[in-house]
Order: C-alpha cells, then structure tokens, then sequence
C-alpha cells in the first residue's frame, strides 16, 4: 500500500512532488555517488558500460600491457531488502549529505508506520504492518534506493574503478599482474559484504 502523501510545508504534498524536488535538489548539490548512473538525468546504462570497456581496452593497449579483473554484482530483492532499522538508517544518511529537515520529516512519515490488507471477493483481510522494504510501484523508492547504497563504494581500495547502475556493479582492477588485480578486487567484493549462492562457489578465470 502506498502513502497517498503527506504535509509540506503545511500543504498536503502527492509523492510525485517530493520526488521531483528532491531529484532537483540532490543534483544541484551532488548528494548522488558520481560512480551511480541509475534513475539518473542525462546518465545511462550504455554510458557505464562502454567507460568499464574503453578502460579495459586502455590497460591493454599500455606497454606493459595491464591485466583487468572484471566483477559484477547485483542487488537480489534490492527494495525488499531494506528493513524498518535500515530505514532509519537511510534517514540518517540523507541527513548526512544535507537533505533539508523538512523533507526527512516527510520522508519519514512516507516510509516507517505503513500497513497494508488485501481485498479479495470484496472481502477485506485483516490490516498488517510493514516491517521492510521501500514501497513498491512508487515514484519515490529509486531515489530513496540511490540514497540508500551511495556510500557503499568509499571503502573500496583506490586501486579499484567502480560504476553502478541502480542496483548493478561493476567493479574492476587494471594493475600489471592478474594475482594483484585479483587480490584488489576481492578486497573490494569484501567491502559489499557479498554471500556467494551455493550454486555459484567458484569464480572462473580465462
């Protein structure tokens, strides 16, 4: 179930204008990680995909020639993934970039405090909580979602590149020897706190 909306100001605000003035704002001051391209302005897919390529293709071209360890990692369930503490979390980190009072107050009474029942055969079920996750199908929940990971690559070594695209990473090392560039990236894997699947064990090299 989604907020139909809260006060602004002390005007009732749709979602759809929150999300527009915080996207404006989020610009204009640089609150977004330069690495991220998703739900972005004048940023795509194709833009990180061919600057992942052309660095690749430089550190060949170099004499010595550069040995490059590719890494891509995805969020599984990303929005469902954000429980109520991380929630509070999120809040904290908007703060921390500067996001204004005002909106955190909103965004607040637009994320915490949600219930949902389903209707069926015009039968209402019983009203529960919503304990997790951003709201799904709103205009809000990529933006929030950005906000939500945008630090997570300032721990990575130096020696690692780092593009995202919403929930997708990518991340590579170029040093002249594959055991460094190895050894930087799962450095950097670490940092993500990624679980490898019980199905995908082994990292295979060419």
């Amino acid at each position: 179930m989604l907020g139909a909306g809260g006060k602004w100001y002390g005007q009732w605000a749709p979602p759809a204008a929150a999300a527009n003035r915080l996207y404006a704002l989020a610009e204009v001051k640089g609150w977004i990680n330069a690495a991220q391209a998703g739900f972005r302005k004048h940023h795509s897919c194709e833009d990180q995909i061919l600057g992942v390529t052309q660095s690749i293709s430089d550190g060949f071209q170099t004499k010595p020639g550069k040995r490059s360890v590719l890494v891509l990692l995805d969020y599984s369930k990303a929005y469902d993934k954000v429980w109520r503490e991380e929630l509070q979390e999120l809040l904290m980190t908007m703060h921390e970039v500067g996001v204004p009072a005002v909106f955190l107050q909103w965004f607040r009474g637009f994320l915490l405090n949600r219930q949902a029942r389903v209707s069926y055969n015009d039968t209402l079920g019983r009203t529960r909580r919503i304990r997790q996750g951003l709201p799904q199908g709103s205009v809000l929940s990529p933006l929030l979602f950005l906000f939500y990971i945008n630090s997570v690559s300032d721990n990575i070594p130096k020696s690692v590149n780092c593009a995202t695209y919403a929930d997708d990473v990518s991340l590579w090392a170029s040093p002249r020897c594959k055991e460094s560039a190895s050894a930087d990236i799962q450095q950097a894997v670490d940092c993500f706190g990624v679980e490898q699947e019980e199905d995908d064990s082994e990292y295979r090299e060419k």
